[in-house]
């Protein structure tokens, strides 16, 4: 079963997609319904759903307020609203649905099965990212990093990635082979896993694996080795790279 809370500020709306949803679409469970952004900002904080329902314009913060709320947005959204201009915005949101009031059986089924596939594949990803910790290939001392993307995995060594830089929701992996992949993770999810593994963030948007790094210039640029990326430092980083790469600094 997945947990589905329904944030829309109008009692009828909500109604009427509750019961669609218990007609239609018996795997999912609606644990609470909220009236307002806000509200339904602090029950997903408390029943971490799998799945929101959101309405677009509502009184004082309107469903793209609620989603800004998020850094990483931990959920799948389906929206739904009378308006249909919208709709584009709803889709840069990163909505997997997007319905028409008054919403049609079909396309409530069409949208739910679309966000239950994208769970599928972020519940993948987490089972490779345990996996991962474990995997070491026979005769070899590296270890491997599943990355998930669009419409694939791809296998690689971790000493084979020169550097993670975020994109947007997205994020592209350099590998030392001239290669730049993009995953369909967060930057965040590459930043856990490889830490541990010699890698530095030296900026909110990048990670860096160590054993790459070429120089840095006098404008706290890091210059890496296979790829032709300038890498900034933040300010408040420096002291800590240096010390990671084992600098002096002369006075």
């Amino acid at each position: 079963m997945y947990k589905v809370i329904i944030v829309d500020d109008e009692s009828k709306p909500r109604e009427v997609l509750v019961i669609k949803i218990k007609e239609e679409c018996p795997m999912l469970n609606i644990v609470c319904t909220a009236s307002s952004a806000q509200e339904g900002y602090e029950l997903c904080q408390l029943h971490h759903p799998d799945i929101v329902f959101l309405d677009v314009n509502m009184p004082n913060e309107s469903g793209f307020d609620f989603i800004r709320k998020y850094s990483s947005v931990p959920f799948e959204v389906i929206f739904a609203t009378a308006y249909q201009e919208f709709a584009i915005d709803a889709f840069k949101s990163a909505a997997v649905g997007y319905l028409l009031k008054p919403v049609k059986n079909e396309e409530l089924v069409i949208a739910v099965n679309n966000a239950i596939a994208h769970l599928s594949l972020k519940n993948s990803a987490l089972k490779y990212e345990t996996l991962f910790h474990n995997i070491k290939p026979a005769n070899q001392n590296t270890q491997k990093i599943v990355i998930p993307c669009s419409d694939r995995y791809e296998f690689i060594d971790v000493d084979q990635i020169v550097l993670c830089e975020s994109s947007d929701k997205y994020t592209f992996i350099y590998v030392n082979d001239g290669r730049k992949i993009l995953s369909s993770q967060y930057l965040g999810n590459f930043k856990t896993m490889l830490e541990e593994h010699g890698f530095f963030v030296p900026h909110k948007s990048y990670v860096v694996n160590t054993k790459y790094i070429s120089s840095l210039t006098h404008e706290d640029e890091i210059l890496m080795k296979s790829v032709s990326v300038k890498v900034p430092l933040a300010r408040r980083r420096k002291a800590e790279f240096l010390q990671a790469m084992a600098v002096t600094k002369w006075k």
